[in-house]
C-alpha cells in the first residue's frame, strides 16, 4: 500500500538523480523504465523504453515488445503498430516478430497485412503450428474455408501429440460441414501418410471427427 508507493518514489527520485548524472547509463534507464510502470505511469515509461530502443541494440527486441505494449494499454494503435514494424525492421528472420505485428494488424481490422505478415512468419518457422493455426482460425473466420483447410492438413501431418491431433481435428469438423463436404475429409485422411505406420492413430481422428459432426 502507502509503503510500497513511497519505496517507489524513493526509488525514483534516486534514480532520476542518477540519470541527471548519466543520461545514457542504460541499466539506470531501464530500471527507471520499470519503476514507471509499476507506478502506472505508461507515458514516463514510454519515454525511456523509446530512449533504450536507440541505446541499448543488444535488448532491441524486447524494448519495443515493451513500447507496443504500453501503447497499446494507452489505446494508441497506430503507434503500435509504428512500433511494431519497427520491431520486424530490427529482427526480419524472427517469426515472433511477425506474429506481434499480425496479432495487432488482425486486431485492428487490417486483415491483408496481418495475414501477410503470418505467411512470413511460417516461412521462417515452418513447424511452428502456433502461428499456422493463428492464421488458419483468421482464414475460417472470414470464411475462406479451403485456405484454412489447407492450413489445418499441414498442421496434421507436423503435429506430433494425439492430443492436439485431436482438437485439430474438432476444428476442422464444422469446416467440413460448413462446406457440406465431410466425405471428403475421410478421403484425404486415407491417403498415405508420413506415419501410416501407425493406423489407430487414423482411427481415432476418423472417429473423433465422426463424432464432432455427429455421424
Amino acid at each position: 500500500g502507502a509503503a510500497i508507493g513511497l519505496d517507489l518514489h524513493n526509488r525514483s527520485a534516486a534514480i532520476n538523480k542518477s540519470l541527471e548524472l548519466d543520461p545514457s547509463n542504460v541499466e539506470s534507464l531501464t530500471i527507471a523504465a520499470e519503476i514507471a510502470e509499476r507506478r502506472k505511469d505508461g507515458l514516463q515509461a514510454i519515454e525511456y523504453y523509446e530512449k533504450l530502443v536507440e541505446m541499448d541494440r543488444r535488448y532491441q527486441t524486447r524494448h519495443l515488445k515493451r513500447l507496443i505494449t504500453l501503447h497499446s494499454d494507452l489505446g494508441d494503435i497506430q503507434k503500435s503498430l509504428q512500433t511494431a514494424r519497427a520491431l520486424v525492421a530490427a529482427a526480419p528472420a524472427n517469426p515472433d516478430s511477425y506474429q506481434v505485428f499480425a496479432t495487432i494488424a488482425l486486431n485492428t481490422g487490417r486483415y491483408e497485412a496481418g495475414v501477410t505478415a503470418l505467411r512470413t512468419a511460417i516461412d521462417y518457422a515452418p513447424r511452428d503450428n502456433s502461428i499456422r493455426m493463428m492464421l488458419a482460425k483468421h482464414l475460417a473466420r472470414s470464411f475462406k474455408t479451403s485456405e484454412a483447410l489447407d492450413l489445418y492438413w499441414d498442421a496434421l501431418a507436423i503435429e506430433g501429440d494425439m492430443v492436439r491431433c485431436i482438437n485439430l481435428i474438432s476444428d476442422m469438423a464444422p469446416l467440413y460441414q460448413r462446406r457440406g463436404e465431410t466425405a471428403q475429409f475421410f478421403r484425404r485422411l486415407a491417403r498415405p501418410v508420413r506415419d501410416a505406420k501407425d493406423p489407430s492413430k487414423h482411427m481415432r481422428l476418423a472417429a473423433t471427427f465422426s463424432q464432432k459432426i455427429g455421424d
